[in-house]
């Protein structure tokens, strides 16, 4: 099998901070791939003395709140179980990324006055990459979906630009369905949820793309595979 993958922008697990002001409260970008985590910190070692600590997103709504004094953490009933907060360094850690969660994040102490101590400003970019991949006509290719974390989710499904659903993947109950025009000509791995498709015919040129469905629909990865002809090659 001839298989040659060349990749446009693939999008891999990054976090790339700039800082855009000098001073305290500096506004810091950050970028996160979808279903990734993300920690922001306070950058600083140095508080002014406080009895409340709170991390808000766009300046309103209060993510964690921290009482200093009794070392009481209160969470935003909609981040349960999403979020970590360090009682020691202040820092906030944001699990499962989606890009309805992209925004301003700012950490704000009050004490005898109220200080804006950090801001971030979090963009959620999507998984999905184009990658471009060579097979020679009658060969099979896999098409692997390039992270090993995804998002929760109920479905994922790898689709044809013909929209077709090649695979659908249910994953309570790991039940797998095949399209009926794919039926002998495809590998699906349930752990990996890579997509094996097999006898390639030119007819097969196209775009590939695997989506997961949870709280949001998620374009993980999308593949140009290209079936290219014996009597391209010589010997």
């Amino acid at each position: 099998m001839f298989v040659t993958m060349a990749v446009d922008h693939l999008l891999t697990s990054f976090i790339l901070l700039l800082i855009c002001n000098t001073g305290f409260s500096a506004e810091i970008s950050v970028f996160v791939k979808t279903g990734d985590s993300v920690q922001l910190d306070i950058q600083t070692q140095e508080l002014s003395e406080f009895y409340m600590l709170s991390w808000f997103k766009d300046k309103s709504q209060i993510i964690v709140s921290y009482m200093h004094e009794s070392r009481t953490v209160r969470l935003h009933p909609s981040y349960k179980d999403r979020v970590d907060f360090s009682d020691k360094t202040f820092s906030l850690t944001l699990k499962n990324m989606q890009k309805t969660d992209t925004g301003l994040y700012t950490a704000i102490t009050r004490g005898e006055s109220e200080n804006n101590i950090v801001t971030y400003r979090v963009s959620v970019i999507g998984f999905s990459a184009e990658i471009s991949v060579f097979v020679k006509t009658g060969d099979s290719v896999q098409l692997d979906i390039q992270t090993q974390k995804l998002p929760e989710f109920d479905l994922l499904s790898w689709t044809n630009d013909k929209s077709e659903i090649i695979v659908r993947y249910i994953h309570e109950s790991r039940t797998v369905k095949l399209h009926s025009s794919y039926k002998d000509r495809v590998d699906f791995n349930d752990e990996t949820f890579s997509l094996t498709l097999k006898n390639m015919q030119k007819t097969d040129t196209g775009l590939y793309t695997a989506r997961a469905r949870g709280e949001s629909e998620n374009n993980i990865v999308t593949y140009r595979v290209s079936v290219i002809g014996e009597s391209h090659f010589t010997v």
